[in-house]
């Protein structure tokens, strides 16, 4: 049976049970990962935060556009909830809430997280500068390390049951 070939200008297909690789198309190309790069902000804040933590949305953090869920600064707020925002709503303002909260303030701080935990996960065509995946220069992943970040995050039972919920209103 042939795999459909993905319409795409970058791709890598594996079977997530053995790692397979069924298919891949220049899958160590560099390219802007947008909201994929949540998955690894929810895996940095969970080494410093627990879900049931309720914690403080800073003004810069209220303020990030684009997708995002109502947050306002001074907002106290469960980090379960912010999780919810980052990874079903894909919010930008969730995300950037999370980082701050772990790294008491400091983003550049917590990126540096992201990007030592890229490395120490073999992410070799990652690099993140922000914590919600807005376009940025040098914000960049590829398929393959994708693909890695995802088989990394899954086993998680806070992000699994998560991804399993449907949007709802924070």
């Amino acid at each position: 049976v042939a795999l459909p070939v993905p319409d795409a200008s970058a791709f890598y297909v594996l079977n997530a049970s053995n790692g397979e690789v069924l298919a891949a198309h220049d899958a160590q190309a560099e390219l802007p990962i947008a909201s994929i790069t949540k998955l690894m902000t929810v895996i940095v804040a969970l080494q410093h935060l627990e879900p049931d933590d309720v914690v403080t949305v800073t003004r810069a953090a209220a303020q990030v556009g684009e997708e995002r869920i109502p947050l306002v600064a001074g907002e106290r707020i469960s980090v379960r909830d912010l999780l919810k925002g980052a990874l079903i709503q894909s919010a930008n303002n969730a995300a950037d809430a999370l980082a701050s909260a772990a790294s008491d303030g400091n983003v550049p701080l917590f990126v540096s997280w992201m990007n030592a935990r890229a490395r120490a996960i073999g992410l070799h065509h990652t690099h993140f500068t922000r914590p919600d995946g807005l376009d940025a220069p040098g914000h960049v992943s590829s398929a393959r390390d994708v693909a890695v970040l995802a088989q990394v995050a899954m086993p998680s039972p806070v992000v699994r049951s998560l991804v399993r919920e449907r949007p709802d209103k924070i």
